[in-house]
């Protein structure tokens, strides 16, 4: 039986007590499709540019590939969204080998562009 567990997480930085950066993903319709998309992802401002962002983007996609083995599949591909004027998160998703794959003009306003990501798991 599928659970919304089975298909939402998320991953948290602590500090101490208080949370400083997180990721939200999900797995996109069924596991045997292979896909997953981060839904958001931030550190808070003091925390920026240390390497955070970039462990904590990598430990989701490793979650991600361990939680579709344990169901007998592969993590194919990976999605995420950006502002096109995010240069911050463009350059994390790049430097991770996420390939720009479209652009949605006008999405959320006019003038506003959002950049498709998608990262293909090679094993």
């Amino acid at each position: 039986m599928k659970s919304f567990f089975d298909y939402h997480h998320m991953k948290v930085i602590k500090d101490q007590k208080r949370i400083i950066g997180a990721a939200f993903w999900n797995v996109m319709e069924e596991k045997h499709h292979g896909l997953a998309q981060i839904v958001d992802l931030w550190i808070i401002e003091g925390f920026r540019r240390t390497g955070l962002g970039e462990k904590l983007l990598r430990v989701i996609i490793e979650d991600m590939k361990q939680l579709f083995v344990k169901s007998n599949h592969v993590l194919r591909k990976v999605l995420v969204t950006t502002g096109d004027d995010n240069q911050p998160a463009k350059r994390l998703y790049e430097k991770v080998r996420f390939e720009k794959i479209a652009v949605l003009a006008d999405l959320f306003a006019k003038g506003e562009n959002e950049i498709v990501y998608v990262l293909t798991n090679s094993t």
